[in-house]
């Protein structure tokens, strides 16, 4: 079984937790004063960790927020060295 089989296995609720992370993570990073969690100011994380982005996206291309999130560092996400380089290309839905 594929990754994206697997993936696509996941149950209703699972993509809803999954959401609500990404909901979370997204808010944190474009408008951190909105999210009451946060007790403290939180350090910029790199716009290039945020390629996580890339395979969300290619999963759930309409989550409002990953792709608000998506158009403000999509300039500098996609490397990711670990794996040798530049992901883009495996997720060319993506825009």
């Amino acid at each position: 079984m594929s990754f994206e089989e697997a993936l696509h296995k996941q149950s209703r609720d699972e993509w809803s937790w999954l959401g609500q992370l990404v909901n979370l993570a997204a808010l944190g990073a474009l408008r951190e004063e909105e999210v009451t969690e946060l007790t403290s100011r939180q350090d910029e994380v790199s716009s290039r960790k945020m390629v996580w982005l890339l395979p969300f996206l290619s999963m759930q291309p309409d989550h409002a927020l990953a792709l608000e999130l998506y158009d403000k560092v999509k300039q500098d996400v996609g490397y990711y060295g670990q794996v040798g380089g530049d992901l883009r290309p495996f997720y060319p839905e993506i825009n």
